[in-house]
């Protein structure tokens, strides 16, 4: 019963995900789109909750002022971000690597950490990632 809207920068990611919904027989509910999670295409206060995999990790820290504006934007008031990125535990190199701490000490002025885990180590997986569950701040930080 809910409705669920995805984007990512790469067309073939979108056109897989767009053929899994309807596998799954849930196209109905479902809308993709290539875009960047630097610019959302969304209203303000659209979602009660966003899921980053695997994009955080990557934003040059240059760009945090115009994630910390988008994402915490488009979430209702104590809305929810799931944040999945890399740790400490994966070779330099692959992204930026985070521990727990850094995610908390990073997310601060606008999230609190709420609950936090790791994939098993060693893992087969190609890396190594952290999981994170934020929830926004009803108070919001300005970003420049």
């Amino acid at each position: 019963g809910i409705r669920v809207d995805g984007i990512d920068s790469s067309p073939t990611a979108i056109a897989q995900a767009q053929q899994a919904a309807r596998n799954a027989e849930v196209d109905d509910r479902v809308v993709f789109r290539v875009g960047s999670g630097l610019d959302l295409p969304y209203p303000d206060a659209r979602f009660n909750a966003a899921f980053d995999r695997g994009f955080f990790h990557h934003v040059p820290e240059d760009e945090y002022p115009r994630y910390f504006r988008e994402v915490p934007r488009v979430l209702k008031p104590r809305g929810w971000l799931s944040l999945h990125a890399f740790t400490l535990r994966n070779s330099p190199g692959i992204g930026h690597r985070f521990s727990a701490d850094d995610i908390a000490r990073i997310f601060a002025p606008f999230f609190s950490l709420e609950e936090r885990s790791e994939d098993p180590w060693p893992t087969d997986a190609p890396a190594h990632l952290g999981h994170y569950l934020l929830c926004a701040r009803s108070e919001r930080t300005a970003v420049a």
